[in-house]
């Protein structure tokens, strides 16, 4: 399973792992232990994982997520992500996604 973390930005917002970290020197664990840490956006760029959805289901999560945004954006939250998770079973053809807003407390003043 990876979980990633996105703002829709790329300033900071990429998180070495696999491979990468080891070649770095750095520790295989994320600060909370765990060893998946918390992707960020560049990382969703580069995994090439796409959401595909069908047509009547993708616009009732682009409702969904505009009435979300649209509450936050009214209480002057301006901080805030998407997180997605991607759980890829061994063997099989297609990978589950899940996706939550996160990170609303940040008010905008």
């Amino acid at each position: 399973t990876r979980i990633f973390d996105l703002k829709g930005s790329t300033q900071g917002r990429y998180v070495l792992e696999g491979k990468e970290k080891i070649d770095k020197n750095y520790s295989r664990q994320s600060d909370n232990g765990d060893n998946n840490p918390v992707l960020k956006d560049i990382n969703w760029k580069k995994s090439n994982l796409r959401i595909r959805l069908p047509m009547q289901m993708y616009s009732k999560v682009e409702v969904a997520l505009k009435r979300d945004v649209d509450m936050l954006q009214k209480l002057n939250i301006c901080d805030y992500s998407l997180l997605v998770g991607v759980h890829s079973p061994e063997g099989l053809p297609h990978s589950y996604f899940w996706v939550s807003i996160i990170d609303t407390l940040q008010l905008f003043n």
